[in-house]
């Protein structure tokens, strides 16, 4: 089995194998994906699978009351099959684990980067103490992959055993996609990510996540609440997510993690997510001073970043 595809490997024919192994390899505009690309997915709709998601199955009598008290949405309001993208705080209020909730089937479940999982598992397993609440990871045995028709549209979410899995992507008629094209599609959609190294930087606003159902003020407490609530009440959001895309291919893109800056140098945001455009041009995706100005930089000002939306 491949290392990168994980149970994939068993699912993906041999050309979508390459696919995304080129994604391994940074190469995002390679042979393989324009040769898709001339089916004009923008029609047909496109396909990715998650790789490198771990999916968390979480069961027991006390799940939903256990999960109202930590998360930042209102877990009781997920209807059945919808997935939504919610985050649980440090009692600072920073995040630090962003987290799609999803309602299947009676169970449910949280999918989270492959990275941060058994550190997420380890800090909230802390907190159950008496509760009837199990987690269980269960990325072996349950594969994700997106479905979407166009950027104005949400993503759908497919989960299913491995067998399933290879029947519904088989039989889905969109178009699979490379993961930078996936993830552009995500900027675009204002959906964040977080990896280790932004564990517990930003507020939930700072992310949006309170223009959507991500954030709830009304359904009680969970860690950092007063923080954040105090920032909402006091109208003092000061950063949000915003896409910055560069004005010229870079040859060195900036990295997640890395600082955005304003003609005098000063920091005014961090660097999420980056991809290329077929174009080659850079598409990043910050967290950003409210206050900033069209132009900003990145790579000690080298690398010059135009604002494209707020």
């Amino acid at each position: 089995m491949n290392s990168h595809l994980g149970k994939w490997d068993e699912v993906l024919n041999t050309p979508e194998k390459a696919l995304y192994l080129q994604d391994e390899k940074a190469d995002t505009r390679n042979q393989i994906e324009r040769s898709y690309e001339k089916k004009d997915f923008s029609k047909k709709g496109f396909k990715y699978p998650l790789l490198n998601t771990s999916l968390v199955a979480t069961t027991g009598k006390d799940v939903e009351r256990f999960l109202q008290s930590q998360v930042t949405c209102d877990v009781s309001k997920i209807e059945e099959n919808k997935t939504l993208l919610t985050s649980w705080c440090a009692p600072n209020g920073r995040v630090k684990h962003l987290l799609n909730i999803i309602k299947l089937k009676g169970v449910i479940y949280l999918a989270i980067p492959g990275d941060l999982a058994e550190k997420f598992l380890s800090q909230i397993r802390i907190y159950v103490l008496n509760s009837d609440v199990v987690f269980k990871d269960v990325s072996e045995s349950t594969l994700i992959f997106l479905t979407g028709k166009s950027n104005n549209h949400e993503a759908k979410w497919h989960l299913g055993s491995v067998s399933d899995t290879r029947k519904n992507w088989q039989s889905a008629t969109e178009v699979p996609v490379a993961q930078a094209t996936g993830t552009l599609f995500e900027i675009n959609q204002s959906i964040p990510k977080l990896n280790l190294q932004l564990s517990e930087k930003f507020l939930p606003q700072e992310l949006n996540l309170d223009t959507g159902n991500g954030l709830s003020f009304e359904k009680g407490c969970f860690p950092g609440q007063e923080i954040i609530a105090r920032v909402k009440y006091r109208g003092n959001v000061k950063r949000r997510l915003r896409i910055l895309q560069s004005a010229q291919p870079l040859a060195s893109p900036p990295k997640a993690g890395d600082i955005v800056t304003n003609g005098a140098g000063k920091k005014i945001g961090t660097v999420l997510r980056v991809t290329l455009k077929p174009d080659a041009l850079c598409v990043v995706q910050s967290v950003l001073d409210i206050s900033a100005t069209e132009l900003c930089y990145c790579n000690d000002n080298s690398d010059k970043l135009v604002a494209i939306n707020s």
